[in-house]
């Protein structure tokens, strides 16, 4: 082994090792590093990179971390930091498996190139995931780029300048119940020993996952209000839980209890027979918590059995048909975003698109009726 040789400028030393050259010298943080080069010209062309690297603060140690390293170790801080809760942190997770599955969680973050997400964007794209997973997904590269950065790994986030894609997926119409399939499903609800949750979701507009997360507490018969703070989610373990909070900040909220749904839910309550404010309104057989998915397939064999609508349900129909004669009745976009705990107005808007455009000439006709009785004599029409 040849003797080590200390650079002239005393950043590093040189040796050589058998035909190998190697470069010895210090990071700024005070960390030993190795360089190799096989002649002494690429030696020279080493010590120069590395120094102006130096030099301009450039220098990345070698890092084995890969992306899925880095994710979850950012959600992990944001859970025990008390950030996210459970059923965030369960989504990050499921997002995680699709990036899994194309392979792109296991990239050395080092090793990662703009030409990577291009492939990752244009694979989710060609597989109908919708907008909102692209959203995510985006948001989530962008986290851990940056992050890598902060840590020294990388210099730049080669996200940065690549343009999101739009989803092939098209967006689903949202479907309510018509009037008739209303009157229909009430006629029959008697047969269902869920009717108090389809009636609550039908009157209040309530997401299952939240009705399911209600506590005695949550009902204030007196006041004819359901404080809505909880929802039912999954844990790491798959097991269906009561998380803390919904979806967003919005949908922490109070909302009423209207006359046609008071009595019912009045009688429930007083036939459970329960005295602990933090027991669970409803549960299951065994007494824990109730999953959405057993009260979407109970719904969907009451639909087999009675045939109330003769298309395909699913109990979040009971949601958008709240929202739908909300809107026939004439009550705002602003007021339904409140109610049915939407983050902003938009997410109302774009939703109930198709339902606002249907009564949007019965709105032209108010306004036409009011300028007849109040202008029109003022023109001499």
């Amino acid at each position: 082994m040849g003797r080590s040789k200390k650079n002239v400028n005393g950043s590093g030393s040189t040796r050589k090792k058998g035909n190998i050259y190697e470069y010895r010298f210090y990071d700024n943080s005070g960390v030993r590093h190795s360089k190799y080069a096989k002649t002494q010209e690429e030696l020279k062309e080493v010590i120069r990179k590395v120094s102006m690297q130096l030099y301009n603060g450039d220098f990345k140690a070698k890092s084995t971390l890969t992306f899925q390293d880095i994710y979850k170790d950012i959600i992990e801080e944001k859970k025990s930091n008390n950030i996210i809760k459970e059923n965030t942190y369960m989504r990050h997770i499921e997002l995680l498996k699709i990036l899994q599955r194309f392979n792109f969680a296991n990239i050395k973050i080092q090793r990662m190139q703009s030409s990577d997400i291009k492939t990752l964007y244009a694979n989710i794209q060609r597989n109908n995931y919708s907008q909102s997973v692209i959203d995510k997904i985006n948001i989530a590269i962008n986290q851990v780029l940056n992050k890598s950065i902060e840590l020294n790994i990388i210099s730049k986030n080669f996200n940065t300048g690549i343009i999101k894609p739009r989803s092939n997926k098209k967006t689903k119409d949202v479907t309510a119940f018509t009037i008739e399939e209303q009157k229909k499903l009430l006629n029959i609800i008697d047969n269902s020993r869920y009717k108090i949750i389809y009636l609550i979701a039908l009157y209040t507009g309530l997401r299952i996952g939240e009705i399911n997360a209600l506590t005695l507490r949550d009902i204030d018969l007196n006041n004819r209000v359901i404080h809505v703070n909880k929802t039912v989610t999954k844990n790491i373990n798959n097991q269906t839980i009561v998380g803390e909070v919904g979806k967003t900040t919005n949908a922490t909220r109070n909302v009423t209890i209207i006359d046609i749904l008071y009595l019912p839910l009045y009688n429930y309550i007083k036939d459970l027979n329960i005295t602990d404010f933090n027991a669970l309104v409803f549960t299951n057989s065994k007494g824990l918590v109730l999953s959405t998915s057993a009260i979407n397939s109970e719904f969907k064999r009451l639909n087999k059995k009675y045939n109330f609508c003769n298309n395909s349900v699913n109990v979040h129909m009971l949601r958008h048909t709240f929202a739908t004669r909300c809107i026939e009745s004439g009550i705002t976009p602003v007021v339904l975003k409140d109610i049915l705990g939407h983050a902003d107005i938009k997410t109302t808007l774009n939703t109930y698109t198709s339902v606002f455009s249907e009564f949007k000439n019965t709105e032209i006709s108010k306004l036409e009726n009011y300028i007849k009785t109040n202008i029109n004599d003022v023109m001499g029409v």
